[in-house]
């Protein structure tokens, strides 16, 4: 086992890309522990991408071949958001959304970013027609799903 040296890139801090020392047999959760103590963000909160892979909290380091001086990106979810994309005519518009939130809710984000009326499609998720009275959470659409734009 050595230690190697983590360079974590946020876009929102880029002058602050802290380098922290783990062990590489160590977890992606031990690395969010290091950035919990770094800069104060829940773990929970926190989404690690190497190379466009989300991280899972329990594999470690070297199962995504991270070593010295490997860059990791973390980007801070809000709490109770999730980040998902909708696919509107081959173009990927990115969306925050609650659990809780209605696919009625969801429409008129995208009527916000958009300016697409919501009365004018209809959403599908993995392939289905969903009902504007469905919850994101009842759906199952979790982190990075995608959602499609139809008419």
């Amino acid at each position: 086992m050595s230690d190697i040296t983590v360079k974590i890139i946020r876009l929102d801090d880029p002058f602050n890309d802290p380098e922290l020392g783990v062990n590489e047999r160590s977890t992606v959760a031990d690395l969010k522990m290091a950035i919990s103590s770094w800069w104060n963000i829940p773990f929970d909160e926190q989404i690690l991408v190497y190379y466009k892979d989300i991280l899972d909290d329990h594999k470690t380091l070297s199962s995504y071949s991270i070593g010295d001086d490997s860059k990791v990106q973390l980007v801070q979810q809000v709490p109770g958001l999730v980040p998902i994309t909708c696919n509107i005519g081959g173009r990927t518009v990115p969306l925050r959304v609650s659990r809780k939130d209605r696919i009625s809710q969801v429409k008129e984000r995208i009527l916000q970013k958009e300016g697409i009326d919501p009365n004018t499609f209809y959403l599908k998720f993995q392939q289905n027609r969903v009902s504007d009275d469905a919850t994101v959470e009842e759906l199952g659409i979790v982190i990075n799903s995608e959602i499609v734009y139809a008419t």
